[in-house]
């Protein structure tokens, strides 16, 4: 009889293990599901007139720098991307082409938001003209600019405000 117990009871502990590892899981999906809503709260609140923060950057030749756009100089078009993202992809030739049409008259940024190899990876064989960085803490970065989404694509004032802002592909600019 204390045969039968034993295993029933160990039936019993591996029954509750399985739910407790279970309860584990949904909790650990519904805090991570919370902590993206507040952030997409916060970021989406980026509107037209907001001023653009600064950032810590590292630029892909080597060395950090502050990235402002409160400089009183021109105004910059800040695009914002990832390396594994087909829309990023499709939205270089676009800008490629906007930094052609206005490259004189404007600053141009490009923010990936991977690590910073594999950004130069994709500079590199995608013969990117402009400025590229990388974010030294992308949540920082998110939130400053409101970015919900990529590929987002900012026009800044020489004052640090939004002038203009695109999330997805790039259309009338």
């Amino acid at each position: 009889m204390q045969r039968g117990g034993f295993a029933w009871y160990g039936v019993l502990l591996h029954g509750l293990l399985v739910v407790f590892s279970a309860l584990v899981l949904l909790l650990a999906t519904e805090n991570r599901r919370l902590e993206a809503a507040q952030v997409e709260q916060v970021a989406s609140r980026l509107s037209l007139g907001d001023v653009i923060p600064p950032v810590q950057v590292r630029e892909l030749g080597g060395g950090d720098s502050e990235l402002r756009f409160d400089d009183g100089g021109r105004d910059t078009v800040a695009m914002v991307f990832t390396t594994t993202c087909s829309v990023c992809e499709d939205n270089l030739s676009h800008w490629v082409d906007l930094y052609q049409r206005l490259g004189s008259d404007h600053d141009f940024v490009a923010i990936g938001l991977d690590d910073p190899q594999a950004v130069q990876a994709f500079v590199t064989e995608n013969a990117l003209p402009f400025r590229v960085v990388t974010p030294e803490n992308r949540a920082e970065l998110a939130q400053g600019y409101g970015i919900k989404g990529v590929p987002k694509t900012i026009l800044v004032g020489p004052d640090g405000r939004v002038k203009k802002f695109q999330v997805g592909r790039l259309k009338g600019w």
